[in-house]
């Protein structure tokens, strides 16, 4: 007598349904149970049961009793090709920081608005308002790829308005006078923290794309007439302890941007010095990644590095504060050019912002009698 054949675990067939056209895709998730997904086009349900049988074979629940914490794994594998390795690092430690501990054994289709509602209120006791939005943020893209693949039927963190998230209060930078900005650059000349500075407050580059700066990517001109310019490509970060070049995260962070007189001359000075010592260590000297600003032996700085050996130092001998960041030589570029009157969207690309009203929002207090010159030119329009 012929015995029915029980399909096993994580077995599937797709198939077209005759009443009305559906294609159906059904998985075997044991104990005689199945998984069945529908839609109009064959692919997708192809997509739905290969995401099915993927879970069942590293051991994740079935979609009715996978948990966030699951569902989270599976969202960070997926997502590490796709985005850049810090950017990874940063949602695998914000998640499972205070994600996992507070509702990592949730079911994923019993989770509610509330349910993150209620972790975002317990971790606003210790984490700012903008990380909630970050982690909610990342949350709602964790379920959208959940609903992708038909493991839930709705995202909860969806259903929170903006409104109801904690409201970040954007600070105004730090910034700097003219008259401090040059007596920073003045202090640092003859001192191995001189281009990097002029570089700094000249240029508005982030601390990273400094680190990044490589040779190559320099045009150190002996014309007169003709500026040096620098190519911002990369920046330099450590990956799993090693140092790599990375690109920028947006098309606006690649940009070129002419030298002043004062940055090329230091630079210039920098690589005379620099291959002398090259010429000096011999077989000592490794610059891997041809960077412009090394250690003694030609490795790559990071950013403890630059703060305490670079920037720190010259704070007390130019009068100010000594804790200040290096970041706020980036506000002091931005904020010292658009007080001089430089349109907002050249500086905006300098910084390589990705909108001008980007910049805005950070730097509007920057441009002097704003609302002054504003009434000016109503009443000039209004013919009075």
């Amino acid at each position: 007598m012929a015995t029915k054949r029980t399909r096993g675990q994580n077995e599937s067939s797709i198939y077209k349904r005759k009443s009305d056209g559906y294609w159906v895709g059904a998985v075997s998730i044991g104990d005689g149970k199945r998984k069945t997904v529908y839609g109009k086009v064959r692919a997708d349900i192809v997509l739905k049961v290969d995401a099915i049988r993927a879970s069942l074979s590293q051991g994740i629940q079935p979609p009715r009793r996978m948990t966030i914490t699951e569902l989270v794994t599976l969202w960070l594998e997926a997502k590490k090709p796709t985005v850049r390795p810090t950017t990874f690092q940063g949602y695998e430690l914000t998640l499972g920081k205070h994600v996992i501990p507070h509702i990592g054994n949730l079911k994923i289709a019993k989770v509610t608005p509330s349910d993150f509602e209620q972790m975002y209120s317990e971790c606003s006791k210790t984490i700012s308002a903008k990380s909630i939005r970050n982690i909610h943020a990342a949350m709602k893209q964790c379920f959208d790829w959940a609903v992708r693949r038909d493991w839930v039927s709705r995202n909860p963190a969806a259903l929170i308005a903006a409104t109801d998230l904690p409201k970040v209060v954007r600070k105004p930078p730090t910034v700097i006078t003219p008259g401090e900005a040059r007596k920073l650059i003045d202090v640092a000349v003859g001192t191995k923290s001189e281009a990097i500075i002029a570089l700094a407050v000249t240029t508005g580059a982030r601390v990273g794309e400094l680190q990044g700066v490589t040779w190559n990517r320099l045009s150190l001109s002996e014309k007169a007439d003709k500026p040096s310019t620098l190519l911002i490509d990369r920046a330099l970060q450590y990956l799993d302890g090693k140092p790599e070049l990375v690109e920028p995260k947006t098309p606006s962070g690649v940009r070129t941007l002419t030298l002043t007189a004062t940055a090329s001359a230091s630079l210039k000075r920098l690589r005379i010095e620099q291959n002398k010592n090259a010429l000096r260590l011999g077989s000592k000297w490794s610059n891997r990644l041809d960077l412009v600003f090394v250690t003694e032996t030609g490795q790559p700085l990071n950013r403890r590095q630059v703060l305490k050996q670079y920037f720190r130092p010259l704070l007390k001998k130019a009068g100010l504060p000594p804790m200040m960041k290096f970041h706020t030589l980036r506000h002091a570029a931005a904020s010292l050019l658009l007080a001089d009157g430089v349109p907002v969207p050249l500086v905006s690309s300098m910084l390589g912002h990705s909108t001008p009203a980007f910049t805005m929002a950070i730097y509007s207090h920057a441009i002097p009698n704003s609302e002054h010159v504003v009434a000016t030119a109503m009443e000039s329009i209004l013919g009075n």
